[in-house]
């Protein structure tokens, strides 16, 4: 399987990257965060990053639909906003009091 949504090669390349740093960085990378009904696929900032290194995979298509759906809910915001957005949590594991106070968790897509 292998579409990619809407993302060209560099985009995929970029979510990975920030997906990956987020991952190392989160206070709970094994934390479920979503689940795609009617399949067996559960995601967490760990299994997230390890999907979008894996760009032609069916996981990683999940991965694209899922930031698709937020770039698309979050009028006005484009992905590189939101790319920001798990930087700037990833960045915060620096504060431990901040990370305790600031769970990194991105907005739920809406249907």
């Amino acid at each position: 399987m292998s579409d990619n949504g809407p993302f060209n090669a560099a985009e995929r390349a970029r979510i990975a990257d920030v997906l990956k740093r987020w991952a190392q960085n989160h206070p709970d990378p094994r934390e479920p965060i979503f689940y795609v009904p009617g399949s067996d696929m559960t995601f967490c900032a760990e299994s997230m990053a390890q999907a979008a290194a894996r760009p032609d995979s069916e996981e990683a298509q999940v991965i694209y639909g899922w930031f698709a759906l937020i770039v698309k809910a979050q009028d006005g915001m484009s992905l590189e906003d939101i790319l920001q957005s798990y930087e700037r949590l990833a960045a915060l594991s620096d504060d431990e009091d901040d990370v305790k106070n600031h769970r990194p968790r991105p907005p739920a897509p809406q249907p």
